[in-house]
């Protein structure tokens, strides 16, 4: 989600008094911005970057549209036997090992183990139909939605957490393009571990509210990005519960969002049971909300409405997500 970064020098030099230190100024300053920032995060629409990730990468490398369509075409394949395969296949839990990245300017960045280990929770609650909103026979779901809640199935182990203390803020570059300098050490941000054995998730001061990197994108720099405000349970505001991660592990599980890449009726996202929407909804709806000559499934994780208003994944999201496993993301699970 797109942020403004407000500085409030004013309100410090307030705050303030004269025998503090440069170095106190400095730490000071840099926790009420993060304040501010919070505060104005709450106020804007959410926003994911994961496409504009996938169009810088697709300038870039040329190459890796194909890459992609192979992809497509062998998750299609795995669909296409899904119902075929033995039972115990079908069922199988995989477990996904997870590095965080907790990238900090400052004490309030440097996120506790313990709202780490809530980010963990919610995506092990979320990805296998345990939240709360799915509790007392799924009374918050519309009839018409209940028979496609799914539970995908995987299962998410923190490995490690690592901390890097820097001074940077990994908003957009000049010419607009998404900025993965938080993927680097050299420039200020924590270099990735093993990508093809384990999820690493960057936590960071950025413009956008969060992006991951689709199956086939380069291996250098797979993994998720996630604003400071927006990782873990905090409560605080539209974007508290922790959803953001959801949503974006979502896409590198080779998600797309419920309307497609461009948004309109005729587009689509390759999921049969997720009806067809022109665009993304905001806040919390009122079910039926329609679009497309049908209610939108406005609860669905890879929407945009806020984290209070989205519980679920659907049955064909799921077989789309586990077949990732059997190629591109081969060598993830435990």
């Amino acid at each position: 989600m797109r942020k403004l970064l407000t500085p409030v020098i004013g309100l410090i030099t307030l705050m303030c008094v004269t025998s503090c230190n440069q170095n106190e100024e400095a730490e000071l300053t840099n926790e009420t911005d993060a304040i501010t920032v919070e505060q104005e995060l709450q106020n804007q629409k959410r926003n994911c970057a994961t496409d504009k990730a996938l169009e810088d990468a697709l300038l870039k490398d040329p190459s890796l549209k194909q890459r992609m369509d192979l992809i497509e075409q062998e998750t299609r394949k795995f669909i296409e036997k899904q119902s075929s395969l033995p039972l115990a296949q079908r069922e199988q839990v995989f477990t996904i090992p997870v590095v965080v990245h907790i990238l900090h300017r400052n004490n309030a960045e440097n996120l506790s183990n313990n709202l780490i280990n809530s980010q963990i929770q919610v995506l092990n609650r979320d990805f296998n139909a345990n939240n709360v909103e799915l509790r007392n026979n799924r009374e918050r779901v519309p009839r018409v939605f209940r028979n496609r809640v799914a539970n995908i199935g995987v299962r998410f182990v923190l490995d490690r957490v690592i901390r890097v203390r820097t001074n940077r803020v990994f908003n957009s570059n000049p010419d607009g393009s998404l900025n993965q300098n938080m993927k680097f050490r050299n420039r200020g941000g924590s270099n990735p571990i093993n990508t093809r054995e384990f999820l690493n998730i960057w936590v960071c001061q950025t413009d956008a509210l969060g992006f991951a990197s689709f199956p086939g994108q380069n291996r250098r720099i797979d993994g998720v990005v996630v604003d400071t405000e927006a990782f873990g349970v905090t409560r605080n505001g539209a974007y508290g519960l922790g959803r953001t991660t959801t949503h974006e592990v979502g896409h590198y599980f080779n998600l797309r969002h419920v309307w497609g890449n461009r948004g309109g009726c005729g587009d689509d996202d390759l999921v049969g049971d997720t009806p067809n929407t022109n665009g993304p909804n905001y806040g919390c709806p009122a079910f039926p909300t329609r679009n497309c000559g049908s209610a939108d499934m406005t609860m669905n994780y890879m929407d945009y409405t806020d984290d209070a208003c989205m519980f679920m994944f659907t049955n064909g999201q799921r077989t789309r997500m586990r077949a990732v496993f059997n190629g591109f993301r081969s060598q993830l699970p435990m």
